[in-house]
């Protein structure tokens, strides 16, 4: 006979001295960092059954937060349920004041849901008129 969930669960987990700081899964995790743990009906990512275990079922439309922006953390009280378009804003890359190549984010232009500087768009839009460019003189 298998443990039970929150026996297996907590097993993987190395808690902190304290509720402030990170607790770690120490169980299977995704390229991406998450923690995955298996529930006995399918895999489910290790701080969503942390947010259960504690605290009960996920509300219907919600997903569970990282208040401290740790994928691997389990302490349940990093973890918050939130609506999506809430858990877009509060994320880092929401609150970042330059994007990935290091241009200055400037005003609030957004392309296909994500920010977009400046100096990336015309870089983007430039290479988009060349290639127009070279396709209408073949």
């Amino acid at each position: 006979m298998t443990k039970p969930l929150a026996e297996r669960f907590w097993s993987k987990v190395r808690v902190a001295n304290t509720l402030h700081d990170c607790w770690s899964w120490l169980g299977a995790c995704t390229p991406t960092g998450y923690g995955n743990v298996y529930d006995g009906a399918r895999t489910e990512k290790a701080h969503r059954v942390a947010y259960m275990l504690t605290f009960g079922k996920i509300p219907n439309g919600y997903e569970i937060d990282h208040l401290c922006h740790r994928r691997g953390c389990v302490n349940p009280w990093h973890l918050r349920a939130i609506a999506h378009a809430e858990n877009l804003r509060s994320s880092r890359p929401a609150t970042a004041t330059h994007c990935p190549h290091g241009h200055a984010y400037t005003g609030h232009r957004q392309r296909n849901g994500r920010r977009e500087c400046h100096v990336c768009r015309k870089i983007r839009e430039s290479r988009r008129v060349r290639h127009s460019h070279q396709g209408a003189a073949a």
